[in-house]
């Protein structure tokens, strides 16, 4: 599955409503880190479909989205199961790192966790 790109408001919502954990990463097409993120995203895309769904928000045209989330810098990485938000993180993340967070929302969600 190939990374989703936020097109509309509607479209977040729908993403949202998937079953399973849903990363929402809210970036800027101008950001150094977020761009040296995206290929990490890419290879987590590949490795967690079955488990994940990963999609971007672009902040310059989801402001509303960002604030309402608190995505106040970038990027902004935020987990959610259920439609609610059950992890925050920010900044450049590597594979490792990004695997550790998975875990960690996989737990606060009261899902089990996948090594």
């Amino acid at each position: 599955m190939a990374l989703i790109q936020i097109e509309s408001e509607a479209e977040f919502e729908d993403v949202l409503s998937r079953d399973g954990m849903v990363l929402m990463d809210f970036y800027g097409s101008w950001c150094g880190p977020c761009q040296m993120f995206h290929p990490v995203l890419e290879e987590a895309d590949q490795q967690f479909s079955d488990s994940l769904t990963i999609a971007q928000v672009d902040s310059d045209r989801f402001g509303d989205l960002c604030d309402q989330y608190g995505a106040d810098s970038l990027p902004t990485l935020i987990f959610f199961y259920d439609k609610k938000p059950v992890l925050k993180a920010r900044g450049y993340r590597d594979l490792a790192s990004l695997k550790e967070l998975l875990k960690i929302a996989r737990k606060k969600a009261g899902l089990d966790v996948v090594e």
